[in-house]
């Protein structure tokens, strides 16, 4: 998130000293905040405490790790001076 706020200042005093103008305060930040948590499809001890035997119970799917990227996005608005 902080590299994200950075950029975000970084790229708009880009522009506005293309502009000729100065960069004042913030005046709103919207976070659109992306998170991944692994989600555990099934237990299979809680699948026999709701009752299903040992016999209906899938054995586990082998699942191989990978590489994931997790992204989010800030926009700040700042004033114009």
């Amino acid at each position: 998130m902080a590299e994200a706020a950075k950029d975000a200042k970084r790229k708009a005093e880009t522009i506005v000293t293309a502009l000729g103008e100065q960069l004042g305060d913030v005046k709103s930040v919207d976070l659109n905040d992306y998170s991944y948590s692994p989600y555990k499809y099934w237990d299979r001890n809680l699948a026999m405490l709701d009752g299903a035997s040992e016999k209906d119970i899938a054995p586990p799917t082998t699942i191989m790790p990978t590489d994931l990227t997790v992204s989010a996005n800030v926009n700040v608005v700042f004033e114009i001076l």
